[in-house]
Parts: structure tokens; sequence; C-alpha cells
């Protein structure tokens, strides 16, 4: 029998249940060629987004705001596969092009109501739906953290680890 307190056992596993694993860029299965530099640069941008506040919510060029320089096209592609693989949720937000607020989120692009009037609840200003009041937005299925103590495991494993708050 053990001297520790069953609470804190519970703790504990409790806590290593909540970590969660992104897999490396090279393990998601891109068409593109990934370097060692690419793989640096989008896992650096991956805890930008978090570490910023963005993992609720960001658009593709996130990077441009928080001043990345990347390959945007094998950016497209890793965000592309990690909603595949289900580590992040993609939206469509439908935004009034008077005053520029979200009036309503979907999840699928089939339930946006193209070509209908709409009447935006910011500001009463009335429009008709189209494409361009639309805007492509991702958020991480959980809320993540990268695990700041596993930098040195990342160049071993090659790998992200990110860990549920």
């Amino acid at each position: 029998m053990s001297d520790v307190p069953e609470e804190l056992i519970e703790y504990v596993f409790s806590i290593v249940h909540k970590i969660k694993f992104l897999p490396s860029l090279k393990k998601l299965g891109l068409k593109s060629d990934v370097t060692t530099s690419d793989e640096n640069v989008i896992q650096s941008l991956i805890h930008a987004i978090r570490s910023h506040g963005y993992g609720k919510r960001f658009n593709p060029r996130i990077y441009q705001t928080l001043g990345f320089s990347l390959d945007e096209g094998k950016w497209i592609e890793t965000i592309s596969r990690l909603v595949r693989l289900g580590y992040l949720t993609e939206q469509f937000e439908l935004v009034c092009p008077n005053c520029q607020e979200t009036i309503e989120v979907y999840s699928s692009y089939r339930d946006i109501p193209l070509n209908e009037e709409n009447k935006c609840s910011h500001c009463s200003h009335e429009f008709e739906v189209s494409e361009k009041n639309i805007f492509l937005t991702y958020s991480f299925n959980e809320t993540f953290e990268l695990d700041q103590d596993s930098k040195s495991r990342e160049l071993q494993d090659n790998q992200i680890v990110l860990t549920r708050i």
C-alpha cells in the first residue's frame, strides 16, 4: 500500500489523460514536400496561434497577422489535413458588409443562405448574402497549449505535444 493519497493519484491520472499529441507535419501525409524549416515555422505558428489567444477562432491568413513568413500552400494543406484528422474545426462566418460584425457561424457551407436577404443584428443593414460575405475560420477542437517542457522531446520525437487546459 502506498503512502500517496488516493486523491493525488486520481489527479495525476486525470492530468495524464489530458495530454493530446499533434503529429509532425511529415506524419500528416501532406502531398507537398515539407522541409524541416517549413515544419519548424508551422509548429511555431501553431504555438503562436494559441499563445496569442486565437485558438478558438482564426482565419487561414493568421500567419500574416502574427508576422510569420511561410509557404501559404503548405500552411493551407496542413490546416486542411488537421481538419480531416479532427484537430481543427472549420467554420463559415457570415459577416455584415456594412459593420464587418459576424452575424452567424455555420459548420457547413451548404447551410449558408446564399442569395437570400439578411438583416444585420448589429447595425440593421439589409443585404443579400453572397460569397463575399462569407469568411472561412478555424478553431482547435480542444483548448490546447504547447507543453513547454517538451521542447527537447519535440526535436527528438518530431512532434508537437499539446496539453488540454
